[in-house]
């Protein structure tokens, strides 16, 4: 029997808080299993998988079994994704640090900074995507990228709401060991969720037309 009223809504937060803590332990606990370096993508990817199945409404899931089934089932598939995106990201980093030091190149500076930033928001709605979609690794980046470009207000709110999120945590080390990134996931899921629908409610619309 479900309790309502405010006992009830009680009961849920606490429920809810309970969930999002023990999806960022798991996250934490596979991470280190997979020596970070190996874990640290499939951790994030299983996440991902979670919060999207919060997202579309899917709450009485077993947290646990959906976790380690992502975290086995994709290991080897976003391993490769991981090393491209941080491939990218060294080249990327390097090319500031070289630039940013040198006299002149200002056009190349701000070209780079502004693949950077492309870059940056590109990130989230790539493992979004990759977890939303079975697609070819040219696919998730190529359509990402168009994600991240053609909806500026959702990257700005993107941005907006993981960075006081993580600094209001910040303040309390327990709190941001247990919630940063699994919070943080929720939330990169929900901005995706909303642009996913949106192109698949365009879709329609044109194929109506």
């Amino acid at each position: 029997m479900e309790i309502g009223g405010v006992i009830g809504g009680l009961y849920r937060t606490c429920e809810w808080i309970t969930r999002v803590a023990f999806l960022g332990v798991l996250w934490i606990l596979f991470t280190i299993l997979g020596l970070v370096i190996f874990g640290l993508f499939p951790s994030t990817v299983a996440m991902l998988a979670i919060t999207r199945k919060w997202i579309i409404g899917e709450k009485e899931i077993s947290i646990f079994n959906t976790f380690f089934g992502v975290y086995k089932k994709e290991f080897l598939k976003s391993q490769i994704l991981g090393i491209i995106m941080t491939g990218i990201g060294v080249i990327l980093y390097v090319n500031i640090l070289f630039t940013l030091t040198q006299e002149g190149f200002f056009l190349l500076k701000v070209l780079i900074v502004f693949f950077t930033i492309v870059y940056l928001i590109t990130c989230p709605y790539l493992l979004t995507m990759f977890v939303h979609y079975e697609l070819t690794f040219l696919e998730y980046f190529k359509n990402s990228l168009l994600i991240a470009i053609f909806n500026p207000v959702y990257s700005i709110l993107t941005i907006v709401g993981i960075i006081p999120l993580l600094y209001l945590l910040g303040m309390f080390p327990v709190l941001f060991i247990l919630y940063a990134v699994s919070l943080s996931g929720v939330w990169i899921t929900w901005i995706s969720h909303r642009i996913f629908n949106k192109i698949v409610r365009k879709k329609e619309q044109l194929g109506g037309t």
